[in-house]
């Protein structure tokens, strides 16, 4: 299983100002680096809470139909499309009659209906089943503030750190900090 983020937030949950004066910036000239360093602050704070912090569209793929499907961003909006590649190798698509939908569990699930199978996929196919959803909050207001200082922590220690971008891990204390907002 691989996910992927399709479509991208349009805006970011922390402003320029907000994490330039977070990192102690005064420099306008330093403004597309910050712009960049939020949008990779925010793509990793995601990736570590399994969630989507601003509206974006997910795209999950499975090389085998799963028992169920878990939606690993929340909060999930809505569920766009479920397709498979046939055996015939032509993308087919599961009508949403065939399946539940649990939105209020995080992470949000995907479940047959008792009475449908999952249909044959072509054999051998690595992705063959897609999975896209709309996930995260409509608006930065509702992005957790603990999402949005770590943002701001991330960029002032990639400011301060210069290169540390590069790095794996995040620091401890910004994981820490995280941690309750994580989705297991």
């Amino acid at each position: 299983m691989n996910i992927t983020v399709t479509v991208p937030p349009d805006d970011e949950p922390v402003t320029v100002d907000d994490a330039k004066d977070w990192a102690r910036l005064t420099d306008a000239s330093q403004d597309a680096l910050v712009e960049a360093l939020i949008t990779e602050a925010r793509a990793r704070v995601e990736s570590f809470c399994g969630r989507a912090l601003l509206t974006q569209t997910i795209v999950q793929r499975y090389d085998c139909w799963p028992r169920y499907f878990e939606l690993l961003r929340s909060p999930v909006q809505s569920v766009t499309s479920l397709q498979y590649i046939d055996t015939a190798g032509v993308t087919q698509t599961v009508g949403s009659s065939n399946y539940y939908t649990d939105l209020v569990s995080e992470p949000g699930r995907l479940v047959p209906v008792p009475s449908y199978s999952w249909p044959l996929l072509q054999e051998g196919r690595p992705n063959a089943v897609i999975l896209t959803y709309v996930a995260g909050a409509t608006d930065a207001d509702d992005v957790p503030t603990t999402a949005k200082t770590a943002i701001k922590m991330l960029v002032r220690h990639w400011v301060d750190n210069e290169g540390a971008q590069g790095q794996v891990d995040m620091p401890e204390h910004v994981r820490d900090m995280l941690w309750p907002l994580r989705i297991p």
